[in-house]
C-alpha cells in the first residue's frame, strides 16, 4: 500500500478509536449512562471502583490515540497494540454474555464497532509496513 493511503487509514483509525474510547469513559463513569447502555444495575462499591480503574485506563488509550494519530506511520505500533486491546475487549464481551451478566441484543453495537476498528486498525498497520 503507498504510505499515503496507509497514512490515511492509520489516523481514520486512531481518530475512530479516540472517538470511541473518548464516548466511553463517561459511560463508564456515570452508572445511568452504564444502565442505558448494558441495562446494569445494583451499582455496589466495587463496580464503581473497577469502572473507575477501566476510565482512567480507556482515558490514556484515548490520548495515546490522539498522539499516534499526529505521526500515524512512525508510530504504527500502537495501532499493533489497540488490536490486541480490541480483542481483548470483544473476549470480554463474549464471557459478559455467556455469563448472561448483558444479553446477546445489547452488545451488538460494541461487536460492530470492534469489529470495524479492528479492520482499520489491522489494515493501517500492515499495510503501512516496510517492503522489503
Amino acid at each position: 500500500m503507498k504510505e499515503h493511503k496507509a497514512r490515511a487509514w492509520l489516523r481514520a483509525a486512531y481518530i475512530l478509536g479516540a472517538l470511541i474510547d473518548a464516548v466511553m469513559v463517561p459511560v463508564m463513569l456515570i452508572p445511568e449512562l452504564a444502565r442505558v447502555l448494558w441495562g446494569f444495575s445494583g451499582f455496589s462499591p466495587t463496580y464503581r471502583y473497577a469502572m473507575m480503574m477501566g476510565a482512567a485506563l480507556m482515558l490514556g488509550w484515548t490520548l495515546l490515540l490522539i498522539w499516534a494519530c499526529i505521526k500515524p506511520i512512525e508510530r504504527r505500533g500502537v495501532a499493533l497494540l489497540t488490536i490486541v486491546v480490541i480483542l481483548g475487549i470483544a473476549a470480554a464481551n463474549i464471557y459478559s454474555v455467556i455469563t448472561g451478566l448483558i444479553s446477546a441484543s445489547r452488545m451488538i453495537l460494541s461487536w460492530v464497532m470492534q469489529a470495524i476498528l479492528a479492520a482499520f486498525f489491522t489494515i493501517g498497520y500492515f499495510g503501512s509496513r516496510e517492503k522489503k
